[in-house]
């Protein structure tokens, strides 16, 4: 596979970039013409094919077995016109390029839009009355009627949120896509030892820790219909085929913002 050459500051996009190029099942959807068959011109929300169109030969020209290093001006120029952030060659957010990059390619892609069909209003569903593996797919279904790509089947998984009242014990559940966990960084590991390294699984468990809704956050409770205290807790109920992890290097104090310098370690096997 070929690297990429640095264009003034853009090690976040050739990072982003590699890291997607080594995606297998990614790289093979374009470099085999797949894409082809998905693409959505006319969809609004997209750019009419041309990031993807412009992706596909930046793929084709790092795994070209004649190419060892590729200047991708010619991508980050297509880019730059649908997002003036990353025209010029100042270093920007890697995270943001991603979010940015894979919500074009999924619009580009997006099965659901390839007509300009009306699309019926969504129907409430009774989280309570359902059985939860009906209701997930139901909500699945869904949401599959306007967003449904590659992208979504590969990089998107399901998050499950439970609400339950302090007052009366009344439950609600939904399900939630997601394409990313935004994981907090703990200042103390399982250790103790503050701002001392922490695993992954510790920044799993931290985001997924019962939240109390309190104050201006209080549920407001179709049983009590009222405003109430109530627990909130989220589970992955789906995961997708790659998860995507975002790291919460920041804190905040007021206007100042800080970087967080813990280090975070993480298996690559399991």
């Amino acid at each position: 596979m070929a690297g990429l050459k640095n264009l003034g500051n853009t090690c976040f996009m050739n990072s982003t970039l590699q890291c997607l190029s080594a995606t297998v099942p990614l790289a093979r959807y374009f470099l085999d013409g797949s894409y082809r068959r998905h693409l959505s011109r006319q969809n609004p929300l997209g750019s009419q094919g041309k990031i993807a169109e412009s992706y596909a030969s930046l793929i084709r020209s790092m795994w070209s077995e004649n190419e060892q290093v590729v200047i991708p001006s010619s991508f980050k120029q297509v880019v730059g016109e649908f997002h003036p952030s990353f025209a010029g060659n100042e270093q920007q957010d890697s995270q943001e390029f991603l979010a940015f990059l894979l919500d074009a390619l999924h619009e580009d892609m997006n099965l659901s839009r390839r007509t300009n069909r009306q699309f019926p209003k969504e129907q409430e569903l009774d989280s309570e009355s359902i059985p939860e593996d009906i209701l997930m797919k139901k909500e699945l279904e869904q949401y599959r009627m306007r967003n449904w790509s590659i992208i979504v089947d590969m990089f998107q998984g399901s998050l499950k949120s439970v609400l339950k009242c302090l007052t009366c014990g009344k439950t609600s559940t939904t399900f939630n896509m997601f394409m990313y966990l935004t994981l907090p960084i703990p200042s103390t590991n399982k250790s103790g030892m503050k701002n001392g390294p922490v695993y992954i699984d510790e920044c799993l468990n931290k985001y997924f820790e019962e939240e109390i809704l309190d104050g201006d956050d209080q549920w407001h409770c179709p049983r009590c219909k009222t405003p109430r205290r109530a627990t909130k807790r989220l589970t992955i109920a789906r995961l997708p085929l790659v998860l995507l992890i975002h790291l919460k290097r920041f804190s905040f104090d007021g206007p100042f913002r800080d970087k967080v310098e813990t280090y975070v370690e993480f298996p690559i096997k399991y």
